[in-house]
């Protein structure tokens, strides 16, 4: 009875023990993701979210969280925004991270960005304007050809190396550097461009040559590029961006972001040597972006941003930075520490939903929080009056009243003037046969209640927004006495909190504290009540070797009484405790 006993408690400590970590990792009273997008469709203003940058953000978090209506109405408002000549963002007045915002959401979606990549390369200004050296590194004598862009297409020279010296070459401070500034014909070719490309070809020099790019401030020399080769083709990004094109002064936020999307979307051109010359390795956000955009050395910046991590899992106890430290540990799979990110955000949460601004709840939610069902009204709201020119065919707009929102070059759209609901047609796809009066109600009109004459009173007499619970409307915006507070934007209860969070952990100490009574006295009545009898039957203990030859004798076992009981008091006691504890656990 004594082991079966010990088993049973065993068993159950061990139960609650796995009841203890989803205790602890419960999420924090108030926290609920699918408010921040409620939050986040109700600042919808026909698919613009405040600004190009949180647009875009909004847009990608919808999409990846299956809002598809949401999503594809932001990217339409962020194609309107777009200058058509000059595919940058917004129109009339382009700036360099708008429009780097702007084709990371379009290239999310699958649009082509060639055209937007090309105007930020076009956008890159000379950064670094102080010396840039050539070393060749050989015991040989002979010369190197370099051929680089001129005015008049390509140039070419032919330099003098003598053991890896230049003697036609005074202006650097050794003669082991070649100046690419001074020394070239075509003077201060590094300064002025965002981008060289050279072909250094030092073949008469024999093999075993290495060729090295030197960038050189004050006493700082940074070794830029390298190869031991006798052949040489090299592009020195020396470009930085600005906030706007017509700026030529570098922009640190601004050629981070850019930087790391356009390493996203795969272009052919970075500012990686301006940047680390401005690079903070204390600074969470410099080492989040240059994790996101590295190549090579990704690591140093990730282990950066984890010594940053504060204890209550923040970086710099900021939304904004937090989340984009997230992104790059996702990259770098870093679970714990995006963990522990991912748990401080949730607590940041405010009682609208938000996380304080639109562009910080969008970055959040994409971020952290898109794999949760969510189940948002159509977008566009309601009671909002249709506007040509907002790039959404709604209400009586027809391709002939207002073409540019209702183009119909989709193939859901057959124009012969029958709305034909059954085969996709609605009024959004397929307006010129699809319309507000044509006597059937199609699935658009359906889903935004958006012409009572097609589709009935029905529509009318439960209408989500109206400050009227209606139907099977659980609440309504102003009318939510089923549940103050806690009406959605889809005019139903969101679920409470669970209740007696702290019953169970009362439950849970005092199921603990009868289990470890009940043991502690059915070990302290053993103790008494047994010792005696212990003593009678304990035998002297001998080493086996000194046994041999010997009979051995059975040890004798002291069996109760048939008169006695076959359970004593205390553990009669034990066994009672247990079916408590059990009906208690069946509670929890």
């Amino acid at each position: 009875m004594q082991l079966k006993a010990i088993s049973h408690f065993l068993v159950i400590i061990l139960f609650l023990s796995s009841l203890i970590p989803p205790v602890f990792a419960a999420d924090p009273p108030g926290f609920n993701p699918v408010k921040g997008y409620e939050f986040l469709a109700s600042k919808n203003d026909r698919g613009k979210y405040e600004n190009i940058l949180a647009t875009s953000l909004a847009a990608v978090a919808f999409k990846d969280a299956g809002a598809t209506a949401h999503a594809n109405q932001a990217l339409a408002w962020l194609k309107s925004q777009g200058d058509d000549t000059k595919q940058c963002w917004p129109k009339g007045s382009c700036k360099i991270k708008d429009t780097a915002f702007a084709l990371w959401a379009l290239n999310e979606f699958g649009e082509n960005t060639d055209a937007g990549e090309e105007w930020l390369k076009a956008a890159l200004i000379p950064a670094l304007k102080n010396n840039w050296y050539l070393e060749v590194i050989t015991t040989n004598k002979g010369t190197c050809k370099i051929s680089y862009p001129g005015d008049n297409g390509r140039e070419e020279e032919t330099i003098e190396v003598d053991a890896g010296t230049f003697p036609q070459c005074t202006a650097a401070p050794t003669n082991t550097f070649f100046d690419l500034n001074r020394c070239l014909k075509k003077k201060d070719l590094v300064a002025t461009r965002s981008s060289v490309d050279f072909d250094i070809n030092c073949a008469d020099l024999g093999p075993s040559s290495i060729i090295s790019i030197i960038y050189n401030n004050q006493n700082s020399y940074s070794l830029v590029q390298q190869a031991t080769t006798d052949r040489y083709q090299i592009v020195i990004n020396n470009g930085c961006f600005s906030d706007n094109p017509s700026d030529q002064t570098c922009s640190k936020d601004a050629s981070l972001f850019t930087n790391w999307i356009l390493s996203q979307l795969a272009a052919n051109a970075n500012v990686d040597i301006w940047l680390k010359t401005v690079y903070d390795p204390l600074k969470p956000l410099d080492n989040a972006l240059f994790a996101l955009a590295a190549k090579d050395n990704k690591q140093t910046f990730i282990n950066n941003l984890i010594k940053a991590q504060r204890n209550d899992g923040s970086f710099n106890n900021d939304v904004y930075e937090t989340a984009f430290a997230m992104l790059a540990l996702k990259k770098a799979g870093s679970t714990k520490e995006l963990n522990a990110a991912t748990d401080w955000l949730k607590t940041k949460q405010q009682s609208d939903g938000s996380w304080g601004s639109l562009q910080n709840t969008a970055l959040v939610l994409y971020v952290a929080f898109t794999n949760i069902p969510i189940n948002l009204p159509p977008p566009g709201g309601v009671g909002l009056e249709p506007r040509c020119g907002d790039d959404i065919c709604s209400g009586d707009e027809t391709f002939q009243t207002c073409p540019e929102d209702c183009e119909t070059s989709t193939s859901l759209c057959n124009e012969n003037n029958i709305c034909e609901a059954d085969e996709g047609e609605d009024s959004d796809t397929c307006s010129a046969d699809c319309y507000c009066g044509d006597q059937i109600c199609d699935e658009y009109e359906r889903a935004t209640n958006a012409c009572t004459t097609d589709c009935g009173s029905r529509q009318q007499a439960e209408l989500c927004g109206n400050d009227v619970v209606e139907g099977t409307e659980e609440c309504d915006g102003a009318d939510d006495s089923a549940c103050p507070g806690l009406c959605t934007l889809s005019c139903a209860c969101e679920p409470e909190e669970p209740k007696g969070g702290i019953g169970k952990w009362i439950i849970f100490l005092i199921v603990f504290l009868l289990l470890a009574g009940a043991v502690f006295f059915y070990i302290r009545g053993r103790a008494k009540g047994g010792r005696k009898e212990t003593a009678k039957t304990t035998q002297e203990f001998r080493p086996f070797t000194s046994q041999l030859g010997k009979t051995q004798q059975q040890p004798r076992w002291n069996m109760p009484s048939t008169g006695s009981s076959l359970k004593s008091k205390i553990e009669d006691d034990l066994d009672k405790s247990l079916e408590e504890a059990k009906k208690l656990l069946k509670k929890l």
